[in-house]
């Protein structure tokens, strides 16, 4: 005979997670509980709280850490799908805002120009290392839908990593792009490694239906905008 999955609402009370919140406060809870309590539900062999704690395990019980990866890196986890993914990064995300002043409603704000993109990076993004490489994304009507941050700096065309692209096309449905690149420049001009580096995103992102509307070097004294200086083609903020 087939043996019955024990699940969390086999548990007594006082151990299940939802329970165990109400009854003696969010402190008396595991981190592996509380994510438990995002995830909702574990698979036929394996309760939510032992796929939470698998999670954490692999990322060495590094809550910094698994906040910062993206959606599709949790897919690896068996028993975690898109919305599970999602779910996991809102609670993250929300986090992360706790510390930050009342802002606006981000998702409504449209794309007009490079200093709606700098803007948008500095205030969403917040500080961290010195050189890093992102996608900002919008929809067809160039309304923002988030930041995208690559795994890797990238400085060359041999640094760009197609999946990146492919993972920000499946979690976030973005139709036009900008690449930021952050970096220590005092005076940014683009080099000819760098506009070799725009004009392999622009083949890659037109490969697979996506418009990349700039190129952005950014520092935290200045920018510079490929846009600005007619080095992309027609007027991508229109």
């Amino acid at each position: 005979m087939k043996r019955k999955k024990f699940t969390i609402k086999e548990w007594i009370p006082a151990e299940r997670p939802r329970e165990k919140m109400l009854l003696f406060g969010a402190d008396a809870l595991s981190n592996a509980e509380l994510l438990a309590i995002f995830i909702g539900s574990g698979t036929p062999k394996e309760s939510a709280v032992g796929l939470a704690q698998r999670i954490l395990d692999g990322y060495d019980g590094n809550l910094e850490l698994l906040s910062q990866v993206p959606a599709h890196a949790l897919y690896r986890f068996h028993g975690i799908g898109p919305a599970k993914a999602v779910t996991l990064k809102a609670a993250f995300e929300l986090h992360r805002r706790k510390g930050l002043p009342v802002q606006e409603d981000y998702s409504l704000f449209v794309l007009n120009g490079s200093g709606d993109c700098v803007r948008l990076f500095w205030e969403y993004h917040g500080d961290r290392s010195d050189r890093e490489s992102w996608f900002l994304l919008a929809n067809s009507n160039r309304r923002f839908l988030g930041l995208v941050q690559l795994s890797s700096y990238v400085d060359t065309p041999d640094d760009l990593d197609l999946g990146d692209l492919l993972y920000t096309i499946q979690d976030h449905c973005a139709s036009k792009l900008v690449f930021i690149q952050k970096g220590d420049f005092t005076d940014p001009v683009p080099s000819a490694s760098d506009i070799a580096l725009y004009e392999e995103l622009k083949a890659t992102a037109e490969l697979l239906g996506l418009d990349l509307m700039d190129f952005l070097m950014v520092s935290e004294t200045s920018h510079c905008s490929f846009a600005d200086l007619d080095l992309v083609p027609i007027l991508p903020y229109r």
